[in-house]
């Protein structure tokens, strides 16, 4: 396993704590907390639990020389770091690992981290919009909205955060150029390319039939077998992403709040994700995570294909 990989795009995060005070590298304190959320491990608690039981292989691998930090410390140092620093650690990580097929989906969504309620200051919770390669299950980047903000304000900044080309960024079914609105409405619109209308008929049991319409804009030319299939490959957000955050992470279920800790632990669950699925073991989430804690050459083999993570 090539640590320098990880040191490489960790290079930009800057250590908040006071130099003469470091005991623990950041480096150090950052690798732990994604092994250990490889792992399965939830709260600062795990962390540290899963950092004594691994501390030999740590050592073996040059970190923590000088001992462990309780969990405590852990909580301290990963709610005091740069939060967008890291996002960007990680979008840096991706695209320097990740080819994207041009005309790839890459379906963009929001998820709130509903245990990150601050309970102190009454702060509202946390509203993270992440962007997911559909085809292949990779999370390509993410960013916390503001607090006064929304979904389409963050969006444009992930965008840009990951410099896509080519792939398609909204949900279309039914298509209609922009070219043929009225001249008023181009003018307000000068970016729209397509129009889209998605179409559903659904009859449920001992139910009347439901007709229902859905609209959607474009900024790309697009056809309409192109866009159908981008309007069923957006969800795979929803199934492939959010649901197993929840499920398999336990990403509603955490209660840490305190500082940037709970959007740091976010974008550290984004990273073990697409690493766990980067190893190609045919076994579900939830059980290699308890691979990864039980077997040491697990984990390794779930680091080591990380480092190649290919989106085709």
């Amino acid at each position: 396993m090539n640590i320098d990989i990880f040191a490489e795009h960790f290079s930009e995060l800057e250590d908040p704590r006071q130099a003469a005070k470091v005991v623990y590298p950041l480096f150090d304190v950052a690798f732990l907390t994604l092994c250990a959320v490889i792992a399965g491990c939830e709260g600062w608690e795990d962390i540290e639990d899963f950092g004594e039981n691994r501390f030999d292989w740590l050592q073996e691998h040059g970190f923590f020389k000088l001992g462990l930090p309780v969990h405590d410390t852990i909580a301290r140092v990963m709610s005091l770091l740069d939060s967008e620093a890291l996002q960007r650690c990680f979008a840096s990580w991706m695209q320097a690992c990740t080819e994207l097929t041009d005309g790839q989906v890459v379906a963009i969504d929001g998820k709130m981290l509903r245990g990150s309620y601050n309970r102190e200051d009454r702060c509202s919770s946390i509203h993270m919009v992440s962007a997911f390669a559909s085809a292949n299950g990779v999370v390509m980047g993410q960013v916390k909205t503001d607090e006064k903000s929304n979904e389409i304000t963050a969006i444009p900044q992930l965008l840009n955060l990951l410099e896509l080309k080519g792939c398609l960024e909204y949900r279309e079914f039914q298509v209609c150029p922009a070219s043929e609105l009225p001249e008023k409405l181009k003018a307000a619109w000068p970016a729209l390319t397509t129009l889209g209308m998605a179409t559903t008929y659904r009859v449920e049991k001992h139910k009347r039939a439901v007709l229902e319409q859905r609209y959607f804009i474009s900024s790309a030319a697009l056809g309409a077998e192109r866009l159908s299939r981008a309007v069923r490959e957006h969800w795979g957000i929803e199934n492939q992403l959010h649901w197993v955050l929840d499920v398999s992470l336990g990403e509603d279920a955490c209660q840490i709040y305190r500082g940037n800790a709970a959007t740091n632990l976010a974008t550290m669950r984004h990273f073990s994700l697409n690493m766990l699925r980067a190893e190609k073991c045919k076994m579900s989430i939830r059980r290699k995570q308890r691979q990864a804690l039980m077997n040491v050459a697990y984990l390794d083999a779930v680091l080591e294909a990380g480092m190649s993570v290919v989106v085709k």
